[in-house]
């Protein structure tokens, strides 16, 4: 395994403390990048910008919540780069690793011993008046949520 990009939930202490984890744990094993906000926190010089998560990276570690790897995956889209998820918050759907599991899956990624689970992004398009107002790329879901003014409206679904 060569090159590991860590994504770190924002403004979290425990996220910013395994990174630094990671990164002395393995070593010589594998080279690791955090992204730029971690770096800054943990004064590490090897760094990438989020929106480049996963150039050049055999797999991506993600430290947070289901909103950080949602985030991550955004820029990943085309990279077919596989994300490693550690669930440091609530229920954790899509991060289904615990931080007490995260040394022995980090020694199994490093070995080659895992399977890709592979999930469909969505493509979420508003449009107003046959104009494209605003466009998402999502890998769980979508929410519609109503203004303050509520009102009707179509919806049309494509799968």
């Amino acid at each position: 395994m060569g090159l590991i990009h860590v994504v770190c939930k924002r403004n979290n202490e425990d996220a910013a403390r395994i990174a630094r984890s990671v990164v002395d744990r393995l070593g010589d094993a594998a080279e690791v990048w955090l992204d730029e906000g971690s770096s800054r926190k943990l004064n590490y010089e090897k760094t990438f910008e989020i929106e480049h998560v996963g150039e050049g990276a055999d797999f991506i570690l993600v430290l947070g919540g289901d909103g950080t790897l949602l985030s991550a995956a955004r820029y990943v889209r085309e990279k077919e780069v596989p994300i490693l998820g550690v669930n440091l918050g609530g229920l954790g759907f899509l991060t289904e690793i615990s931080v007490d599991e995260l040394a022995e899956m980090l020694s199994l990624c490093l070995k080659g011993d895992y399977t890709v689970s592979r999930r469909t992004m969505l493509d979420a398009v508003v449009k107003r008046e046959g104009d494209e107002i605003f466009a998402l790329t999502v890998l769980n879901d979508a929410v519609i949520t109503k203004d303050a003014l509520a009102r009707i409206i179509d919806i049309e679904t494509y799968v």
